[in-house]
């Protein structure tokens, strides 16, 4: 299955999301491929560092043999932002992930519609407070986007990972995800640290 990583904008947490379904999806026993397409290959470099085994890591996307990815249960692909279309967007088992913060979400919901096929919307970096996490729950229902997760802020966490250039925490949200993933269950579902 190709999982297909992408954002409207830049510092939304992609790279880190697209590492971590790679690390879960690797303990589980998948044999993944990450392929770090994005600019500054943050993704594969924290890959790396943390010493994840099971996750092999391409970062030119362009050169790989289709026959390549016959050997992996999955390949999720870390887009740079904004897009463009490639080789593997006529894939008939992928699904797109797309991930946004409180600021572009309008943006995100309308160009989230016009995905087709298998889809997750990510509202990433909420205000970690319970009724803030609530109204944002809310809203993600009142338009009617399925699946969704919506993964608080922690900075804590986000500081450990960016200054130790290592992942060692785990991101529950994102756990369930590639478990929902691996069995191929998309159903209709409102992820979030509160369920």
């Amino acid at each position: 299955m190709i999982v297909k990583v992408l954002s409207l904008k830049g510092g939304v947490g992609k790279s880190i999301i697209a590492l971590y379904l790679a690390k879960y999806m690797a303990e589980k026993g998948k044999k993944i491929l990450l392929i770090d397409n994005d600019n500054i290959s943050l993704s594969s470099t924290l890959i790396e560092k943390s010493q994840i085994n099971g996750v092999d890591i391409r970062k030119d996307m362009q050169s790989i043999p289709f026959d390549l990815l016959k050997n992996y249960d999955f390949i999720i692909i870390d887009y740079p932002t904004l897009f463009k279309e490639d080789k593997l967007d006529n894939m008939q088992d992928a699904v797109t992930i797309l991930i946004s913060d409180i600021t572009t979400l309008d943006d995100a919901y309308d160009y989230f519609k016009n995905i087709s096929g298998k889809k997750v919307f990510i509202l990433n970096m909420v205000p970690p407070f319970p009724d803030y996490i609530e109204a944002m729950l809310k809203k993600v229902k009142e338009v009617d986007i399925c699946p969704s997760i919506v993964i608080p802020f922690i900075p804590n966490m986000f500081l450990s990972v960016m200054r130790e250039n290592k992942i060692k925490n785990d991101i529950r949200c994102l756990k369930t995800l590639s478990e929902l993933l691996i069995q191929g269950n998309l159903n209709c579902q409102l992820i979030s640290p509160l369920s």
